[in-house]
């Protein structure tokens, strides 16, 4: 744990600090200051859903429906570059070119980053995340959570799955998505050409919409429209046949005749080119006076309308079966989806293969709604008929229907008498194929089993289509027919509110908007438990939607109360965990005992359920194709990450809590904690902290899976500790809940080196607070002074003197009664940078000098050398500069050598005592060291204090430019990483005293106001001086 604070700052007063009495002195400090303000990650989460940023018009951000200030042209230049690079990395060189053209100032890279910075404090003064803009090398990305520009882009792609009038709806309401010309008044050119992209969108949904609407017959409608449109842009050939469609429908034949003639005259004169085909063709027709529907392929959506139908009655039946069940009521969303199946007809022509598509997802998501909704859209597109089957694949009462049964069921609806039919499967698969031959029949197969429930259900004829539904993706039918697959989700926020509304009613739900949002959260909005709750709303009238969100608020009873007659959630889940394997059994059920916000990795399973990894990694998979976890993705490790849906993981610790006894349900939580802490200590040891140094241990049981046939922590440890960092803080509070402090503790100390090189200060907190409660309820008396030190430790790296110093001092008087040496030489070390802060260098002094000789006697090297570190801060306030040089020599000589954090650090500090002796260049050396190291260790707070350091060389040497690049850069970093201390001296260097004036002056750092106030009179003394 034991590691050095970056700063370099001597004798400021720091935020927290006052009278206090140090154990053995009397020390005085400053004034109180404000402590530092961290968002949590769920408020972080939610203001990123309330942020929207808008391109489409006037750049515009709001938060929550309010509008922000962006600040002045340069700020919305630059934002306006990030955004319409469409969360891609935009590096400086080109934000200085897409906001200055090619006359940038000479302080162009500085003025992005404060701009950048001063966008992030405009997102965080109106309570959105700041981190949606990235510092990303080469440059920076916006995050954007809502984008008008890329909503418009997703629409256009929905609507081509659309039926023409859903399509007209959709275009119509994203062309209302402009609000005037894209980004007015941002004129350069590197701008304005990529804002014009958006500009040529508009007009590609305008003539869209118009094709939609000539599909439906408004044709009468678009020809104002679109003679507007033509006139403006003459050059558009499409928007251009549109209008002689428009008016040869509405028997203007002679205009629609002259509109072509005026189009060839201006492309023959300003381009020199004759009209392409589809225009050629379109006039051609108007010519032959032919129907008005006829028009060619491209003009209006017909385009993809798919075959012509085959005439009723073909292979020798008449009957045209239309077995689709009723469409699901208030069916609602599923664009996305609805846009995929239909690019199942858009199919080229001489395409042979039949169209074949699964619709797979968890139990309840919708799979059966959707496809039965989307086969209805389109029944007409299949006039010989549609067939319907529920093969029973998950059924709790009956088994799988067997394929020869549903084959039986089919002919007689194609009118094959009874006796006809064949007895052998065989003979009815040949049978079935013959009779749909050349017929257009839209197949429909629910619920299915396995892909070979299916395969003997295909037609052999490429003129129909196949839909089947199951909660597995059927990868046989993928890889052997050919099928493409949909993969269902729970709705979004704003569909589950639609789907309630829908049933419920748009009034009721209005009036209690925030309940019935947070009733679609309750039921993880899933379509089936929204459905059952949506029933219990209309059948009891007497009820709000508030107090049906508060029977559901209770994770114990939310199944139960989400059944209704003969639908129950709880059941459609029984019925995959039934048909998983005993050990996938297991490892569902255990997995509920962990509530893991980021979901887990295989090893999590290797633990709970005490096998191989390989063997972990192969359950999971078993527990994704049954559709009761989630891929998410690989983590920044690299290892594959799954997931519950709330309502998934609410049913597998109810099955924990039936099946498993309480001492297995305790050993399982206790072995994946002790896996996670072996782990995680691994990764420290790798950062060159050797076993037991910096950090206190307890007795903990170390567990690996055996055999480890791969590294678990991969190629990049540190990568691997950040991806389970929301592990390691569940972990610990479940120990703490289960009355297990030790591996609570151990983990909390245990992960302090990833939480301190990424200021991960909530998480730090959460962890050590929760485990030292658990200490002290359970007795554990070396975990409470430990997690004293950890919390002291927490408050050193924020630089909160009253807050460090109570946790120290505790931690301090517990290690005494423990006789524990190296723990008690911890506490002193940090509580020496504390006293050092607040200038109290005496008694610094004197814990520093007991600290290195407990340490030493304790052998913990990493220890030593970062309490020399800090002894090196008092030789160098003292002038003792040479006396700090070998102090910071000898901490480098007990560091290991991949120890990189610690070396990064004594080269910074060898590089601020050279600066002291003006010896520029070496210590610029050594900053340019310190900063390759922080940036390969990826260290935020390690590169923000470098870049300041650096800076101040290059102003040393008289390097202006250099100095201003460096000074921006520490400046971004240090308002990415809330610390306006450092925000506030890197402004000092930079010359803009008033604002660091004001910093300090709110942090009650009076030292360092002083400073800015007497830099601000020496400002106004020169300005008056020299005019």
């Amino acid at each position: 744990m034991s590691c050095p604070d970056w700063s370099d700052d001597i004798g400021a007063t720091a935020r927290g600090a006052g009278r206090r009495r140090v154990r053995g002195e009397r020390h005085r400090a400053g004034d109180s200051g404000r402590a530092g303000a961290h968002m949590t990650a769920q408020e972080t989460h939610m203001a990123a859903q309330e942020t929207r940023f808008r391109i489409l018009g006037p750049l515009e951000v709001t938060v929550g429906g309010r509008g922000i200030t962006l600040g002045g042209p340069r700020a919305q230049g630059v934002l306006a570059a990030l955004l319409l690079a469409e969360g891609q990395i935009v590096g400086a060189e080109r934000l200085m070119d897409q906001v200055w053209g090619d006359s940038p100032p000479a302080s162009g890279r500085s003025q992005v980053t404060i701009a950048v910075s001063s966008l992030r404090k405009a997102l965080r003064t109106a309570g959105a995340d700041p981190g949606l803009i990235e510092t990303v090398a080469p440059g920076y990305r916006v995050r954007a959570p809502y984008l008008d520009a890329r909503q418009a882009e997703r629409n256009v792609g929905l609507a081509r799955g659309e039926s023409p009038e859903r399509a007209a709806t959709l275009l119509r309401e994203t062309l209302e998505l402009w609000r005037g010309q894209v980004l007015p008044g941002m004129d350069n050119p590197s701008l304005r050409t990529a804002a014009d992209r958006w500009e040529e969108l508009r007009l590609t949904v305008l003539e869209d919409w118009a094709a939609a609407e000539l599909e439906l017959g408004r044709h009468r409608d678009l020809v104002g429209e679109l003679g507007v449109l033509v006139a403006e842009h003459p050059l558009r050939e499409r928007a251009r046949g549109q209008l002689m469609l428009a008016l040869h429908r509405s028997g203007r034949q002679a205009e629609a005749l002259g509109i072509y003639e005026r189009g060839r005259e201006i492309l023959v004169r300003e381009l020199g080119l004759e009209p392409g085909s589809e225009l050629r063709e379109t006039h051609a027709r108007i010519l032959r006076d032919a129907p008005a529907g006829d028009e060619p392929a491209g003009v209006a959506r017909g385009a993809s309308a798919g075959r012509a139908a085959s005439p009723a009655g073909r292979a020798g039946t008449g009957e045209r079966p239309a077995q689709l069940p009723p469409a699901a009521s208030a069916f609602t969303g599923r664009r996305g989806e609805l846009a995929q199946l239909g690019t199942l007809l858009d199919r080229e022509d001489g395409d042979r293969t039949l169209p074949i598509c699964v619709v797979y997802g968890v139990a309840g998501v919708g799979k059966t709604g959707l496809a039965v909704s989307w086969a209805h859209r389109v029944a007409g597109r299949f006039p010989d008929g549609q067939l319907f089957a529920n093969l029973r694949g998950h059924d709790e009462n009956a088994p799988p229907l067997r394929p020869e049964a549903v084959l039986a069921r089919f002919l007689r609806a194609l009118g094959v008498p009874g006796e006809r039919i064949p007895a052998g499967i065989e003979e009815r698969m040949a049978l079935f194929r013959s009779l749909l031959e050349g017929r257009r029949v839209l197949v429909v197969l629910d619920n299915a089993a396995s892909a070979a429930q299916v395969r003997p259900l295909l037609p052999g004829s490429a003129s129909c289509c196949v839909i089947v539904t199951s909660r597995a993706p059927l990868g046989g039918l993928i890889a052997q027919n050919g099928a493409s697959c949909v993969g269902l989700d729970v709705l979004s926020p704003e569909e589950a509110e639609e789907l309630l509304a829908r049933m419920v009613g748009a009034e009721r739900i209005a009036r209690e908007r925030p309940a019935a949002r947070r009733l679609g959260e309750l039921c993880d909005r899933m379509p089936l438990a929204l459905r059952i709750a949506a029933g219990k709303l209309m059948s009891r009238s007497t009820w709000t939607v508030a107090s049906l969100a508060n029977r559901l608020e209770s994770e114990r009873s939310r199944l139960d109360e989400l059944r209704q007659d003969d639908l129950e959630v709880r059941g459609s889940f029984a019925l995959s965990y039934r048909d998983l394997p005993q050990p996938a059994r297991l490892a569902f059920r255990r997995l509920g005992l962990l509530d893991l916000p980021s979901g887990f990795a295989a090893w999590t399973v290797a633990a709970l359920a005490e096998v191989p990894l390989l063997t972990a990694e192969k359950l999971c998979e078993q527990l994704v194709d049954a559709q009761l976890a989630q891929p998410l993705g690989q983590d920044l490790a690299g290892q594959p990450r799954y997931g519950f849906h709330d309502l998934v993981r609410l049913f597998s610790r109810e099955r924990a809590y039936v099946e498993e006894e309480p001492d297995a349900r305790t050993a399982a939580v206790t072995r994946t904690a002790s896996c996670l802490l072996t782990l995680v200590e691994e990764a420290r040891q790798r950062e060159g902290r050797g076993p037991g140094d910096g950090i206190v241990l307890g007795d903990t049981p170390r567990w690996l899976p055996r055999p480890i046939a791969v590294d678990p922590l991969r190629d990049d440890h540190v990568a691997w500790v950040e991806s389970e960092r929301h592990t390691i803080v569940a972990a610990t509070g479940l120990c703490a809940a289960l009355g297990c402090p030790g591996p609570a503790w151990e983990l909390a100390a245990t992960a302090v080196f990833l939480y301190e090189r990424r200021a991960h200060y909530d998480d730090w907190r959460v962890a050590a607070e929760t485990a030292l409660r658990a200490c002290e309820e359970h007795g554990d008396r070396l975990g409470v002074a430990m997690m004293e030190l950890c919390l002291g430790a927490m408050h050193v790296h924020q630089r909160n003197v009253r807050e460090g110093m109570h946790h120290l001092d505790r931690a301090i008087e517990k290690f005494e009664t423990l006789d524990h040496g190296q723990g008690l030489g911890l506490a002193l070390r940090y509580q020496a940078s504390l006293l050092e802060n607040v200038g109290e260098f005496g008694a610094c002094r004197a814990n520093l000098d007991r600290a290195r000789r407990l340490l030493r006697t304790a052998g913990d090297r990493l220890g030593q050398a970062t309490a020399l570190i800090t002894m090196s801060h008092l030789e160098q306030h003292g002038d003792n500069a040479d006396e700090a040089r070998a102090v910071l020599l000898e901490a480098a000589a007990l560091l290991l050598p991949a120890n990189r954090t610690g070396r990064a650090i004594v080269a910074k500090r060898l590089a601020d005592v050279c600066l002291a002796q003006d010896r520029i260049e070496e210590a610029r050396v050594a900053c340019e060291q310190a900063l390759g190291l922080v940036r390969e260790i990826e260290d935020p707070v390690g590169e923000a204090y470098v870049a300041f350091t650096l800076g101040q060389c290059h102003q040393r040497a008289g390097d202006a430019a250099e100095a201003e690049s460096m000074l921006a850069h520490a400046l971004d970093g240090a308002r990415r990483l809330s610390d306006p201390l450092l925000e506030g001296r890197v402004l000092l260097s930079m010359g803009l005293a008033d604002e660091a004036a004001e910093i300090f002056a709110g942090l009650g750092a009076h030292g360092w106001h002083a400073r800015a106030v007497a830099e601000r009179s020496r400002e106004a003394a020169y300005r008056a001086t020299h005019g």
